[in-house]
């Protein structure tokens, strides 16, 4: 399953956006979850103290911000998940 942390009160998020069109051009579902509503889920998912948007997991991986060339890397290691 692919996760999306956002952040309703920056609904122009330029890296949040990007990875939601990257995903869709990649023709795959996902989740997106609101930090303002889900602060909890975030904090078990997040390495990093204080709250940084757009944090993508896919399987067991994570990362913060927006990199194709991650992303990609992320689907290969977790293929049977998605």
């Amino acid at each position: 399953m692919i996760k999306i942390f956002t952040n309703s009160r920056f609904p122009n998020c330029k890296a949040c956006i990007m990875v939601k069109k990257y995903l869709y051009r990649l023709e795959l579902e996902y989740k997106e979850i609101d930090v303002v509503d889900n602060m909890e889920e975030y904090k078990k998912t997040a390495k990093q103290k204080g709250v940084v948007v757009p944090l993508v997991q896919i399987g067991s991986d994570t990362m913060v911000g927006f990199s194709k060339k991650r992303i990609d890397e992320m689907i290969i290691n977790n293929k049977g998940l998605i």
